[in-house]
């Protein structure tokens, strides 16, 4: 939905630019879950203070 507003307000941008745009940072986001989903220690880790 936030894709559609970008492409609003930037009229000179085509829509499949902005998608373009935006693959690399959904790529990282389902990398992330992923790998929270198969090592769910990690966001039990606390940092020894």
């Amino acid at each position: 939905m936030n894709l559609f507003i970008i492409n609003a307000m930037e009229k000179e941008t085509p829509i499949l630019e902005t998608y373009k745009a935006v693959v690399y940072f959904v790529t990282s986001d389902l990398v992330r879950v992923v790998l929270l989903v198969a090592f769910p220690a990690i966001t039990l880790f606390l940092l020894p203070t």
